[in-house]
């Protein structure tokens, strides 16, 4: 019988998960599904934006009769994106 000999591992190789650990942010961000990405952004974007006072919170919070009656339809989103003001909250949650 003959017996295949595995020759040992070579150090320069790498595995998939290490190669995917050494991505840049930018490429870990352009690997997002797109979903993920407008999610992501939108609640930075608007988290950030209520520490400088664009959009206001009280903008924010859902409220059916704004939505049908003043066609507020931001409200519908906005919410879901807004983590709240800055600090360990934000971080943890982002």
């Amino acid at each position: 019988t003959t017996q295949k000999t595995v020759p040992p591992p070579n150090n320069t190789t790498t595995t998939k998960q290490q190669q995917q650990m050494s991505n840049s942010p930018g490429e870990w961000y352009a690997s997002l599904p797109p979903i993920c990405k407008a999610w992501g952004t939108a609640c930075v974007l608007i988290t950030f934006g209520t520490q400088f006072g664009l959009p206001l919170p009280v903008n924010l919070y859902l409220d059916y009769k704004l939505i049908w009656e003043k066609f507020q339809i931001w409200r519908l989103i906005g919410n879901f994106c807004f983590i709240g003001g800055g600090g360990f909250p934000f971080v943890f949650f982002t």
